[in-house]
């Protein structure tokens, strides 16, 4: 056991430094789209009305456009899909409709914050759907020259992992000049 407790530990101190740092933030348990991190709070439905719905910018190799719809902060029933139940945080329209992360258990996290810098570090939230091995993964990057948000899917790689990428100044976390623009929205 103390062999096993050692391999993990030289594992997780060689991915950090392979990686960088990141930390797991605290996703709040009565509303999904909110989570703390080392002082951070995010909240996403200050960013986006959800359901959103988003498209592939070009038609797969075999002619067929992918579409998502993306709700974070409420339990979404994946039409044509009961078997996905309604705890769906993105939908995926294919040929049939397919539940590619539940809502119930994001997973967030935030790169290390490096306070000697001015910038704000990036984040992402995972999706998971364990009957179908399928995982949806947004990238937050916050980006000053970005006014209002933009999501966008960028990949399937590997297969079953859905990569998007939201791109903001204001993109969900709860900094002072971003306050300003939450405000403004309502």
């Amino acid at each position: 056991m103390a062999k096993k407790i050692a391999y993990l530990c030289l594992l997780v101190s060689f991915l950090s430094i392979q990686f960088g740092e990141t930390a797991q933030c605290m996703p709040d348990k009565d509303y999904p789209c909110r989570a703390k991190c080392n002082g951070t709070s995010f909240d996403l439905s200050k960013v986006f009305d959800f359901p959103l719905n988003i498209s592939e910018p070009s038609p797969r190799s075999d002619g067929r456009l992918y579409s998502y719809v993306w709700d974070p902060c409420h339990s979404y029933a994946c039409p044509g899909y009961p078997a996905a139940g309604t705890d769906c945080a993105v939908c995926q329209l294919a040929n049939l409709f397919y539940n590619c992360g539940q809502t119930s258990e994001p997973i967030w996290l935030m790169d290390a914050y490096d306070n000697t810098k001015e910038e704000f570090p990036n984040w992402q939230v995972q999706y998971t759907f364990g009957t179908t091995w399928r995982v949806t993964i947004f990238n937050f990057i916050v980006d000053h020259t970005v006014k209002e948000p933009t999501v966008k899917f960028v990949s399937e790689e590997p297969g079953l992992q859905y990569n998007f990428e939201v791109r903001g100044k204001c993109i969900g976390q709860d900094t002072f000049d971003c306050q300003k623009y939450y405000s403004s929205r309502k």
